[in-house]
Order: structure tokens, then C-alpha cells, then sequence
């Protein structure tokens, strides 16, 4: 795929992160005594690991060897064939697997086998007893590794680092400009959306009112025969009617005099009319 031109003033957004600091640096690598007690935790399930995938490469063996030449040989083996032919891709990642872990678990390289059996503290997959002996190690070298590359931005020029509000801006114009040159329709929706839920945000409040049950009907379909005349969302039909409700203050404060003097009128009345217990009669 061929790379996204990136138009920033930033040098160091012609990088990747893992390109700023070579792998082979050594803070990018666990310490002597932070590798041989990750070794200590490591070394069983390694050895677990790579026997297990043994069997399991060997159990999915009718589905990799040459066709058989026997007949009955090569029946059995079209029906195993058939059987495993979908999950070929299992097994090339099983095999995979196998290989990075037996490399790494060769030359010594906790660093690696950390990252491989381990997961960031972000990850949102359930932690085993093994995930959280490592997380302390993972922890300690992700929070090693991302200091190395600040630093190494900065010393190419970057002041973007420095600067939430710029980053964070930077970031969101990238990521529109990639899916606009990837063709990526979707994802710059997406982002458009997403600018357009931060403005409604940002203008728009949601309040709950009590209303006569009569009159929230009336309103109802009312704001419905606007939104379908208009086709305009409900935020612009209900402050339409609140800004024209607004504009009549003197009525409706007039209606609103109107209906308090009539409660009071009832109150008065109710104090003065006797009071008879139930059940009884007026003498």
C-alpha cells in the first residue's frame, strides 16, 4: 500500500512511533533483572505453549502432507482434507505462532515473549493469573518505550507534544485526510458525524417537563406536522414554538393570572363551605 502524504509542519509526523527509537535500543528492552524474573514467571507456560502447538500442528498433519498414492489412502485423506479444509488458516497462524515463540524462546528474548504472552493496559480482554503477574513488567517498559519516543520527537523538532488542544487537533485532521485519500467513504462520515454530534452538543440541551397530558398531545402533534412540512429535527421545531411561546410572555402570564385567581377562587370557597363528617348531616 502505497504511504499517506501527511501535510504538517511537525518532522516527526513523518515517522512512526516504533521507527522514532530503533528495537534495539537498549531502553526499548527489559533490564537483566527485570528479564530473569519475567523469565521466572514465563519459562512454564513457554514450555506448555510450544507443546501444545506441537500437538496441534500434528493433529491438522492429514490436512498439509502430499496426496497419497494408495486409493484408500487418498479416500481418507480427501475426507480429512474436506473436513479441516477451512480452517487451513488456523493452522498457518498456529504455525506462525510457533515459530515466533520457538525463535524468541531460542535466543533468549524475554523482551519479546513478554509482549507475546501479555497484553497493554488498555486491552479490554478478561486478565488470567498469568496477564497480571506480567502486567507490572508490561506496564513499566510501555511507559519506558513511549518517554524514548517523546524524547526522540522532540529532539526532531516536535512541538506539537507540548501542546493537548494541537495534538489532538492534528490527530483529528490526519485521520480525516486518510480516509478521504483511502477512499474510506465510511470513516469520514464518520468523522463528519462525529463533528456534528460535538456541535450539537455544544448548542443543544435536553430538559424534562411536566406537562398536562392533554396539552403534551397537542404538542406532540403539532411538532410532528412541522418536522414532516419542514423536515427539520425536533431540536429546531420545539425551540421554534418556544421562541414564538417567548415572544407572547404578556399573554401567557396574563392566562397564567387568569388560572391562579381561579384556583384561589376554589381554595376560598372549599375554607369557607362547612366541614361535615362522613357519614353525617348538617344541622
Amino acid at each position: 500500500m502505497n504511504p499517506v502524504p501527511v501535510e504538517s509542519d511537525c518532522p516527526a509526523a513523518l515517522f512512526h512511533p516504533d521507527d522514532l527509537v530503533p528495537g534495539t535500543y537498549p531502553g526499548m528492552k527489559l533490564t537483566t533483572a527485570e528479564a530473569r524474573q519475567v523469565e521466572e514467571i514465563l519459562a512454564p507456560h513457554v514450555a506448555k505453549r510450544l507443546e501444545s502447538s506441537e500437538t496441534t500442528l500434528n493433529g491438522w498433519l492429514p490436512v498439509l502432507h502430499p496426496i497419497p498414492i494408495d486409493s484408500k489412502e487418498r479416500w481418507d485423506w480427501d475426507q480429512a482434507r474436506d473436513g479441516l479444509s477451512d480452517k487451513r488458516y488456523i493452522v498457518e497462524g498456529e504455525r506462525a505462532s510457533y515459530q515466533t515463540v520457538m525463535k524468541a524462546y531460542t535466543a533468549g528474548d524475554w523482551t519479546k515473549l513478554l509482549y507475546a504472552f501479555s497484553r497493554p493496559i488498555w486491552s479490554t480482554q478478561v486478565p488470567t493469573d498469568l496477564t497480571k503477574a506480567l502486567q507490572p513488567f508490561r506496564d513499566e517498559l510501555d511507559n519506558r518505550r513511549k518517554e524514548l519516543r517523546l524524547a526522540a520527537a522532540r529532539r526532531l523538532g516536535c512541538t506539537c507534544l507540548d501542546d493537548p488542544q494541537a495534538a489532538a487537533e492534528a490527530k483529528a485532521a490526519k485521520e480525516l485526510q486518510y480516509a478521504k485519500l483511502t477512499g474510506k467513504a465510511d470513516a469520514a462520515a464518520a468523522a463528519l458525524r462525529a463533528k456534528l454530534l460535538a456541535e450539537r452538543a455544544e448548542t443543544v440541551v435536553t430538559r424534562r417537563l411536566e406537562l398536562p397530558k392533554a396539552t403534551a398531545e397537542e404538542l406532540d402533534r403539532a411538532a410532528a406536522g412541522l418536522r414532516d412540512e419542514f423536515k427539520l429535527v425536533s431540536h429546531h421545531i420545539m425551540g421554534a414554538l418556544v421562541a414564538v411561546a417567548l415572544e407572547h410572555l404578556p399573554e401567557v402570564t396574563e392566562r397564567l393570572r387568569d388560572v391562579s385567581a381561579e384556583r384561589e377562587a376554589k381554595h376560598e370557597q372549599g375554607r369557607r363551605e362547612p366541614f361535615c363528617p362522613q357519614g353525617g348531616t348538617e344541622s
